[in-house]
């Protein structure tokens, strides 16, 4: 389970601001001055739910999550802030509350914000790594054992290493006489002290690489050596201890929430980043939160997992490591020499997304604010013209599009009203997600998922649809393919009904480089997508065009007549005009002088792969025709 968006706006009790977080990964980092608010943050995630609500008349245990409930909501669907309200009166109601304002406030203030990527009961726990010495269990008795056993899973317990090895004794010696022929146990409880053990050394075998075992004396091994000569790593001393402690908290390695306050403490910088790396690696569906004060750490994942706490607010640091280490370091003299020393910033910023650019392209989900979305929008409103329009999203993905189409109106019934959306993908990795949000608005009736071209074709609404969309798919598809898709029986062309419409949009800066294919990926803009449907002067007034104040973000809305046009001649005349633009941004940045930021590395670095990625594609349409020749 992933926090996909946390938002304080409603919520005093921590002495945090107001501020919300989105597009959440795997991993978050959280960084900024001492006192900045990143172990208060920490906090109110591990009370999401389990602190009870301070409102006379709930009773003792009645968390946010039941009280929620209690009124017939499922707080396991996305709650927003302006939602809040009316959820507390149904509660209200339901309870036989006194309804007052002052009790409506009150509980407002109890509510925050926090939306989660799965339906389940997020498993939140803090590991703090403090000691890597670990107690010997070989002299204590067996009440000390049970002691360490008890200790371990208490969340305010903080000497885990002191009571680590003891508990996996304590565990064990309940196993050996549970197995024991002479001692009589309910079957149930029998069977329930041999799978705790099982699992546990499931799961320090899985994490530390270690491997439990008993001598003939009863004492503890670790990798066939007694635990008191047990020749461990720092790194797996640290990774023994999240296990037992993981194990202690009935969490799974799945889809656990890991909190990790400042774990730089006491380890040095290369067992860090590798105990950090394992754990990581041990919660793929889950999500690790990490305060840190390690630029080590920092600089060891995305840029784009970064945020910069401050005053108690949390901001998007990613694209500005030069705020990070201010705030870190101290003042420009300290960053300018720690920039010299690392080559960070602008060498930064190119060798990142250069080496991005060797990793397959991410699906992206929807997020709230989505610019991209608004764009699209706004274009298909200005098309519809008060009818219903057929949507195509060519390369659906996880339905990220529809998503964002479904907040842009008012009702879900506004949405069925103006909107007849499929889904079409050339796999089927992320199909369930795409009809769970297609469900979402039409129900069951008619299928609207399409996984691969036979299905398509197959299809009832070919040569029915008003728009395919391509958001952010066109640069991921070889250019030696595009004749093919555009033809007259093209995959795109034939469900485009006579008077359609390819809306194509693309992030002209794209923020994460991606190896889509052998040549790369290739973003087209205005003059580009000219060249490549062999648009005459007199018939670019023809193409709508939507763009960003930023010009980066554009829509490009292009008649079904103009795509039979594309053929090889001029998908190499639109790489052409790739490089041609590149070069011509290239020479503009590196003529203007003075500091480069990161901003400025990330272009140099996406505007270079442009020049080489058509060349790549260029030169591979050469060979073809030299061995067709």
């Amino acid at each position: 389970m992933k926090i996909t968006k946390l938002s304080t706006a409603s919520y005093r009790k921590t002495g945090l601001g107001e501020f919300t977080m989105g597009r959440l990964g795997q991993v978050v980092l959280l960084t900024g001055r001492n006192g900045s608010g990143k172990t208060r943050l920490l906090d109110l995630i591990n009370r999401w739910n389990s602190e009870d609500l301070d409102i006379e008349g709930l009773g003792p245990g009645v968390t946010r999550h039941k009280f929620l409930q209690g009124a017939n909501v499922n707080w396991r669907e996305k709650i927003t802030l302006d939602s809040i309200g009316e959820k507390i009166r149904f509660a209200i109601a339901e309870r036989n509350l006194k309804f007052n304002s002052s009790l409506i406030k009150k509980l407002e203030n109890e509510m925050y914000e926090c939306a989660f990527d799965s339906k389940s009961l997020p498993s939140v726990f803090s590991f703090i790594p403090r000691k890597t010495e670990l107690t010997d269990p070989s002299e204590q008795g067996s009440a000390a054992l049970v002691r360490s056993y008890n200790a371990i899973t208490k969340t305010e317990s903080a000497e885990v290493d002191r009571h680590v090895l003891p508990a996996i004794q304590s565990i064990q010696n309940r196993w050996w006489n549970a197995t024991h022929p002479e001692i009589s146990l309910p079957t149930d409880e029998k069977g329930e002290i041999i799978e705790e053990y099982d699992r546990l050394k499931r799961m320090i075998q899985d994490l530390a690489k270690i491997e439990l075992d008993r001598t003939v004396d009863g004492e503890l091994m670790l990798s066939g050596f007694p635990a008191s000569l047990a020749k461990l790593s720092e790194g797996q001393r640290i990774l023994l201890q999240f296990s037992v402690v993981l194990h202690a908290k009935g969490g799974s390695l799945d889809d656990s929430i890991i909190l990790m306050d400042e774990p730089e403490t006491r380890l040095h910088p290369q067992v860090l980043l590798e105990v950090v790396d394992r754990i990581v690696k041990s919660v793929p569906k889950g999500q690790v939160w990490i305060a840190t004060h390690s630029v080590a750490l920092l600089s060891h994942f995305d840029l784009d997992t970064i945020w910069l706490m401050e005053a108690g607010v949390a901001r998007h640091a990613g694209s500005s490591p030069e705020s990070v280490l201010a705030s870190l370091l101290g003042n420009r003299e300290s960053v300018a020499r720690y920039g010299d020393f690392l080559g960070l910033s602008e060498a930064l910023a190119a060798n990142h997304f250069s080496f991005q650019c060797l990793l397959a392209p991410s699906v992206v989900g929807n997020r709230k604010e989505d610019r991209q979305i608004r764009q699209i929008a706004n274009v298909l409103s200005g098309l519809a013209k008060g009818r219903l329009l057929k949507i195509l999203d060519f390369g659906a993905g996880k339905g990220r599009c529809l998503a964002g189409i479904i907040e842009a109106y008012e009702t879900i019934e506004e949405v069925r009203r103006k909107v007849s959306y499929f889904a079409f993908d050339k796999s089927n990795k992320d199909k369930i997600e795409c009809e769970r949000v297609l469900r979402s608005v039409y129900g069951d009736n008619i299928k609207r998922c399409y996984i691969g071209q036979h299905e398509l074709d197959e299809s009832r609404i070919t040569g029915e649809i008003d728009v395919v969309l391509m958001c952010n798919v066109l640069h991921e598809i070889e250019p030696r393919y595009w004749e093919g898709l555009f033809s007259e029986d093209g995959i795109v062309t034939k469900q485009l009904n006579p008077s359609g419409f390819l809306l194509v949009v693309e992030d002209l800066e794209m923020r994460i480089g991606e190896g889509a294919h052998i040549s790369g990926f290739h973003v087209l803009n205005t003059l580009d997508l000219f060249e490549l449907f062999q648009v005459q002067e007199s018939e670019k007034s023809l193409i709508f065009t939507a763009a960003d104040p930023e010009g980066r973000l554009k829509a490009h809305l292009i008649p079904r007549s103009f795509l039979p046009r594309v053929f090889n001649g001029s998908v190499k005349r639109a790489l052409v005009s790739v490089q041609e633009s590149a070069k011509a941004k290239i020479l503009v940045l590196r003529k203007r002088g003075g500091s480069p930021s990161y901003k400025d590395g990330k272009r140099h670095a996406l505007w270079m792969s442009q020049i080489a990625n058509a060349q790549i594609a260029l030169d591979s349409f050469s060979e073809s025709a030299n061995r067709i020749g």
